[in-house]
């Protein structure tokens, strides 16, 4: 993971809803935004951020290509919502991940702020970087340097220098399974019918009334499986190719008995695991070994942005939109962080600029 300090922080907030929460203070408020016991931040400072970004034409680009819309309003001498709700959201993320970094003793070293410089001044580059104040060059280095230390302490304990040893401690994740499965996907009904219809299917098995590749064939929702009697094909958990949860539930299964019904982001799963071969060696799973702790590093990385930056009570300004946590409390692949939602029916409504 490549963290840019005003890049998004990708699927985690793109997974985000957008329902609009509650927690909002006055217009009137000379504060912007608040994180309980965190970081205050006053409009003024937010106005001051808006007029850097205003008066420098290239940055400007970067961030509004980046976030999806322009820092320009409808009209005349305004500001797009949307676009500062974004300025806003990172504003305090890295207010947040601050105070957690200090909270568990995390340091950023001389090597560390380095190396942020040096990532910057390639993306978004050094000319860019150049043109911008002092003072908030140096908190973009100090953003980017506090992701890069967060990432060195979460991952360190899946440095390749420990893959031998994972691999002998966790050989399952290694093994190849076969499989093949009946799925039963919500979009062809609601969740309650779903989870009933995969209920109906796997009693049908169990009680002999249907076999596995009858259902497997007439009755899966995954039409590329369903022509070949329900085969999905042989992989491992370490190789990331197939849903952590079904494959989980894979490796969990007796060899040649139907799982109940397994709940994936895709929906619900009746397994059958065909066959299972464990890795000959380390050598043999080497590839494998790395990519899964590449996955377990960004795993422990983002859990570490989600308590830096869910469950912490903030307070918007509803002159600039809301914070919405309603991804915090999501699982799988919708969990996402917290963010400032622009205020309601606003995509591109504005608001206007100070001076």
């Amino acid at each position: 993971m490549t963290p840019i300090s005003f890049r998004a922080f990708a699927a985690l907030v793109i997974a985000s809803a957008l329902a609009v929460a509650s927690c909002s203070s006055s217009s009137s408020s000379p504060n912007a935004a608040e994180a309980k016991g965190v970081v205050t931040i006053t409009r003024d400072q937010l106005d001051e951020e808006l007029d850097v970004i205003r008066d420098n034409e290239e940055f400007r680009a970067m961030l509004e290509e980046s976030y999806g819309v322009s820092l320009e309003g409808d009209a005349k001498g305004t500001d797009n919502t949307a676009f500062v709700a974004q300025v806003l959201t990172y504003d305090l993320y890295y207010a947040q991940i601050d105070k957690s970094m200090k909270d568990q003793g995390i340091e950023i070293t001389e090597a560390v702020v380095a190396e942020a410089e040096d990532r910057l001044a390639s993306d978004p580059g050094e000319e860019i970087m150049n043109s911008l104040p002092d003072s908030y060059r140096e908190e973009l280095v100090r953003r980017e340097a506090m992701l890069l230390a967060l990432i060195d302490h979460t991952g360190a304990p899946y440095e390749p220098a420990t893959s031998e040893e994972y691999f002998a401690a966790h050989p399952e994740e290694f093994e190849t399974l076969c499989f093949s499965h009946v799925l039963v996907a919500p979009e062809s009904a609601d969740e309650e019918e779903a989870k009933a219809r995969a209920d109906d299917l796997y009693q049908q098995i169990e009680s002999g009334t249907s076999d596995f590749a009858t259902l497997a064939t007439t009755q899966s929702d995954d039409s590329t499986a369903a022509e070949q009697n329900g085969e999905v094909g042989c992989y491992t958990l370490a190789g990331g190719e197939i849903d952590a949860d079904f494959m989980e539930a894979a490796l969990a299964a007796t060899l040649g008995e139907v799982t109940e019904p397994v709940r994936t982001q895709f929906g619900y799963h009746l397994i059958l695991v065909t066959s299972r071969t464990p890795a000959a060696d380390y050598a043999a799973a080497e590839n494998d070994v790395s990519t899964r702790l590449d996955d377990l590093s960004r795993q422990a990385y983002n859990e570490a942005l989600f308590d830096a930056i869910c469950g912490v009570e903030v307070t918007v300004n509803e002159r600039y939109g809301t914070w919405d946590d309603s991804a915090c409390q999501a699982t799988g692949s919708d969990k996402g962080l917290a963010l400032v939602v622009p205020p309601e029916g606003t995509a591109a409504s504005t608001t206007t600029t100070a001076g």
